[in-house]
């Protein structure tokens, strides 16, 4: 922001806060070519970080990394193993198939697990945050979050058959490459929806004004 040379006091307040403002230290310090990390840790207040809504990150991080490790793996699976390992005799693909299927397995069940487990704790905090938003965002925001539930239900239906053992679903494994292409597409439509529902423009409604009572005559 440009500062008029000619006001005395906007050039003041214009040197303290480049005194006491740790953004433009860091800034500074940065022009100049000095370190700012230790800068950085020296100004850092242990009290602000303790504030934060720590169960709110932690549910945040083991919703991303579950949603990381179910997706990737699929669309590696899709991708890069099944066409890799059609090309093997039947011996070594069965025996491959088994040592991925039994491996797999573990991951994708704790990946379901921490997705349902953060997945309600975020919908719970968020549900507090809509109460004071537009309606029409809020029922954008219900419908889109509907959508995502239920596919998600899908996408863990068809990774719990494709990783398991039940004879009833052994069609479907044998059919692997269809089911797997058709939960890489629904993982990938979970995370376009799931971006869409973050940028939403949540919005408060600010109640009316309340009038001040007229004086009793």
């Amino acid at each position: 922001m440009l500062v008029d040379r000619n006001d005395p006091s906007a050039l003041l307040d214009k040197c303290f806060q480049a005194a006491y403002d740790p953004r433009a230290k860091l800034a500074t310090l940065a022009r100049r070519g000095e370190p700012t990390l230790r800068y950085f840790f020296e100004e850092l207040d242990l009290a602000e970080l303790a504030q934060l809504d720590w169960i709110a990150i932690i549910s945040r991080w083991a919703h991303i990394l579950a949603a990381i490790t179910a997706v990737g793996g699929t669309i590696f699976m899709r991708m890069a193993l099944v066409p890799s390992v059609g090309v093997l005799p039947d011996d070594e693909r069965k025996k491959l198939h088994e040592g991925v299927r039994s491996r797999w397995v573990k991951a994708v069940m704790a990946a379901i697990l921490f997705l349902l487990l953060s997945g309600i704790y975020n919908i719970v905090m968020k549900e507090k945050q809509l109460k004071t938003v537009d309606q029409g965002v809020k029922s954008l925001y219900h419908m889109l979050f509907g959508i995502k539930f239920l596919l998600a239900f899908v996408i863990f239906f068809l990774a719990s058959v494709l990783t398991g053992r039940s004879p009833a679903f052994a069609n479907m494994r044998a059919n692997a490459r269809f089911w797997l292409s058709l939960n890489m597409t629904l993982a990938i439509l979970v995370v376009c929806i799931s971006g869409v529902l973050r940028a939403l423009p949540i919005k408060m409604v600010m109640p009316p004004p309340v009038e001040a009572a007229a004086p009793a005559e």
